[in-house]
């Protein structure tokens, strides 16, 4: 009777509970910059798939935003998106050793 009640628990928290921490990790804002159509045309198609927008950048037509994987999958099917960087918050910070100082 315990090891069915182990079971079943095992059971649960495998079928139930993992599922619910992967789809939460997966759908975690991922920080991209999609570049193409006028910047405000990329403001709005981002905005329609429920994004939200951090940088402005008309002089290079291009946005900064918020996306999770998959409303990023969606922006990128809009003809709108010729270039994007997929997540710039997986980029690596400067070592901050091999900075000089600056002379100016």
């Amino acid at each position: 009777m315990k090891n069915r009640a182990l079971i079943a628990a095992v059971s649960a928290y495998y079928f139930l509970i993992c599922p619910l921490a992967n789809a939460t990790v997966a759908a975690e804002p991922l920080q991209v910059m999609l570049q193409g159509g006028p910047a405000p045309e990329l403001r709005t198609l981002v905005e329609n798939h429920g994004g939200t927008i951090t940088h402005d950048l008309p002089i290079i037509n291009a946005v900064g935003a918020l996306l999770t994987p998959a409303q990023l999958e969606d922006v990128l099917e809009s003809p709108l998106v010729e270039r994007h960087i997929d997540d710039l918050s997986a980029s690596e910070a400067p070592d901050e050793k091999d900075e000089k100082p600056c002379d100016v």
